[in-house]
């Protein structure tokens, strides 16, 4: 005689493949709809944050796509480069954030105190093809930089990234909380060059 199985067997089996976690999101296996190809990618440490790039040494040009996953609309993002220490005063920031009307603003922002507002301004360097987009609560922000002149002895730049709230009117940055993984958004970046 044929055993038939227990049910809550068969129910348990598919509750336990149905909520096995998935691996978490990695920069090396994400394609940009925009076609944009880089030779390197970093899983930042917090913040739900990427960073692809491509380091031409030779011309001293640094290509970037910052990426901030689970980035609610009312919120702006800012990767920076600190030529200067490790940490956010002094940081040449690109900021950006999704406007009311569905675009998405993105400029630069020298950070000269703790109590920036993010104003747009010029870099310490030379910066070119600033954009960003967003959509399904993914900010992705580009830009091209010339860094030669702050780079490092041993390859290395100093990066900055973070995030915060937009004012209720949807078009100022407001100051991003200073605990937990906010005080933590920085690292020193080991250049790959690609020549």
């Amino acid at each position: 005689m044929a055993r038939i199985p227990n049910p809550l067997l068969i129910l348990s089996a598919v509750i336990s493949v149905t909520l096995t976690p998935c691996s978490a999101q990695t920069c090396s296996n994400y394609k940009f709809q925009s076609g944009h190809v880089f030779e390197s990618c970093n899983d930042l440490s917090v913040l739900d944050s990427f960073l692809h790039y491509t380091y031409d040494s030779s011309a001293g040009i640094l290509k970037i796509a910052y990426r901030r996953t689970n980035l609610s609309p009312e919120n702006w993002v800012a990767w920076a480069v600190n030529p200067t220490s490790s940490g956010m005063v002094g940081s040449q920031a690109i900021v950006a954030y999704p406007k009311n009307d569905g675009s998405v603003r993105a400029y630069t922002s020298p950070i000269g105190s703790y109590s920036t507002t993010l104003r747009e301004g010029g870099l310490s360097f030379n910066v070119s093809g600033v954009s960003a987009s967003y959509k399904n609560s993914e900010m992705v922000v580009f830009a091209n930089l010339e860094i030669s002149k702050i780079v490092g002895s041993d390859g290395s730049i100093n990066t900055v990234w973070q995030d915060g709230p937009l004012s209720s009117s949807g078009n100022t940055p407001l100051s991003h909380p200073t605990t937990g993984e906010h005080v933590q958004s920085m690292s020193s970046l080991l250049l790959k060059p690609n020549r």
